[in-house]
């Protein structure tokens, strides 16, 4: 058994999956939908830690160029192809923005019609749907000499668009997102860029009630917001100031929570947690090089921690775009943080490797997660008793091959060696501590006796009284609480394998001990 992050503490997360060339647009559920080029597919977070099952859900057919142009990753982000905006709607129907186009695709069927043609801009940021299937988006375009700016709306499930509310002319530039709000029961309508332009409206699912709640400030000028319960969380995305995380109680008092290091598009929840990235859009004020993500617990919104940071990469971000980390729309039940990056140099959250990506999806999971993959006999009364406790963060693989536990025991950060308190095992070395110990991974030892004696010689991990709950369970915690002790302990577990137990110092036990046998023969 394994050992690994913990969501009561939300700076650590661990990656699950990690999928290239996919990006993740939206939640529903459970299934998380993800675009390949001009390719929707869709797959469960039920099969998580193992692969994900991805199966098509539907194609849209772009224009000749288009086609031509995603096929090569650099030139898909000159010309900004792929799926952009995804809506699920509840009747099954799927609403999406590519460039150039609202497309709709019909449950039961496989592909996108276009059902809307854009005239003015490439295509919005967001595709927000209420409960009655309604769908709605903001016209996101240059704007220089500040024509009115249409919202759109849908009442047959994405395949009419009229216009539902207009901004009239010198009123705004764009529309940035419009964002459902579960709790009270409306729309958010956030919009850009300069002065009054900057506006946070709440309005009526008929917009026939539409309230500027703030306006005026660069503070205003925001992109992503998350709704909660007791309030909505957004950030700034300007290139004039410096970047905060805001919170709008249901009060209507105003919060400014923590800065960011650059602009923000996008943010997610999950339970109780909040999350909002960053991108690489450099101006005087916002230099930072690196794309973040930030994150805090609901109730305790004043404590905002960067977690993942990636460098953007050399590409020119005026032609290739800025660097980025999308979070996908949608509500997610699950405990899976799921990231898309694009123009960014590493393949993993820093710190990492320097191989170049190009766009890729990671699944990160920011609990404490128990992984097993031993065969027992207690096993089915075990995965009975956690489910019946509604443990979500402890995973029970099936008895994997010999050559792949060594890929297991590296992905976990503690591992567990766990047997019955009786004088039997006191003489017992169990192999796995020795397997964990090379491994370079803190052990966390439940047996008295020679195992406990070389394991405090090695420095390896922490001995607790086998079958003393209390003691796994603060054991466990403080390793989680203190990587850097977890680290150095499993890298002096892999320096006592070295010295004591490799089959170069085993082998010369061997010869000593035949040696001093043959020599008392003599």
């Amino acid at each position: 058994m394994t050992s690994t992050a913990t969501f009561s503490d939300v700076s650590k997360l661990v990656r699950c999956a990690r999928i290239p060339h996919l990006r993740a647009l939206a939640w529903n559920g459970e299934t998380l939908y993800a675009s390949r080029r001009y390719e929707l597919l869709r797959a469960s977070a039920a099969d998580l830690p193992r692969e994900l099952n991805w199966q098509v859900v539907g194609n849209f057919r772009p224009s000749w160029n288009r086609r031509l142009s995603v096929v090569n990753r650099l030139t898909a982000r000159l010309f900004r192809d792929g799926f952009h905006a995804l809506a699920l709607l509840p009747s099954g129907t799927i609403v999406a923005a590519v460039p150039g186009a609202i497309a709709t695709l019909r449950a039961n069927e496989t592909e996108f019609r276009r059902t809307f043609s854009i005239v003015r801009g490439s295509r919005p940021l967001h595709i927000t749907a209420v409960p009655s299937g309604r769908v709605f988006w903001g016209e996101y375009f240059d704007n220089a000499t500040r024509d009115e700016v249409h919202i759109y709306g849908s009442a047959d499930g994405g395949m009419c668009w009229d216009v539902a509310y207009t901004f009239p002319q010198r009123a705004i530039r764009h529309v940035h997102n419009i964002v459902h709000d579960p709790w009270q029961d409306c729309l958010w309508v956030l919009t850009g860029d300069y002065g009054d332009e900057c506006r946070i409206i709440r309005a009526s699912y008929d917009f026939t009630n539409v309230e500027v709640i703030l306006q005026g400030k660069q503070q205003a000028r925001a992109v992503a917001a998350v709704p909660t319960e007791d309030g909505l969380y957004f950030t700034s995305d300007t290139p004039l100031e410096q970047n905060f995380i805001h919170r709008l109680d249901r009060g209507g008092t105003l919060s400014c929570l923590a800065p960011l290091s650059s602009s923000s598009i996008y943010g997610c929840q999950i339970g109780s947690h909040l999350f909002f990235s960053t991108m690489v859009e450099p101006s005087e004020v916002n230099r930072d090089c690196m794309v973040r993500i930030y994150a805090a617990q609901a109730n305790n919104p004043q404590r905002w921690e960067s977690l993942l940071s990636w460098r953007k990469d050399r590409w020119p971000m005026k032609f290739f775009q800025y660097g980025n980390a999308f979070l996908p729309d949608g509500i997610n039940p699950t405990q899976y943080l799921a990231v898309s990056t694009v123009a960014v140099e590493s393949d993993r959250p820093r710190p990492g490797n320097s191989a170049r990506c190009r766009g890729q999806t990671s699944i990160l999971s920011p609990q404490c997660t128990f992984r097993s993959h031993r065969r027992r006999l207690g096993k089915k009364r075990i995965k009975s008793l956690a489910h019946s406790r509604g443990l979500t963060n402890v995973w029970f693989l099936d008895q994997q091959p010999r050559e792949k536990i060594p890929s297991f025991i590296s992905a976990a950060d503690v591992c567990l060696v766990l047997l019955k308190k009786t004088d039997v095992f006191k003489t017992v070395i169990p192999t796995k501590m020795l397997e964990y110990m090379s491994c370079a991974r803190a052990v966390i030892l439940g047996v008295e006796g020679q195992a406990r004696q070389i394991l405090e010689d090695a420095g390896a991990g922490l001995a607790s009284e086998p079958e003393n709950a209390d003691a796994l369970a603060a054991a466990i915690t403080q390793l989680d609480h203190n990587r850097e002790q977890a680290k150095t302990l499993g890298e002096q577990g892999r320096a006592y394998i070295l010295q004591k137990f490799s089959r170069a110092s085993t082998a010369q036990k061997y010869i000593t001990v035949l040696r001093d046998i043959a020599s008392t023969r003599r």
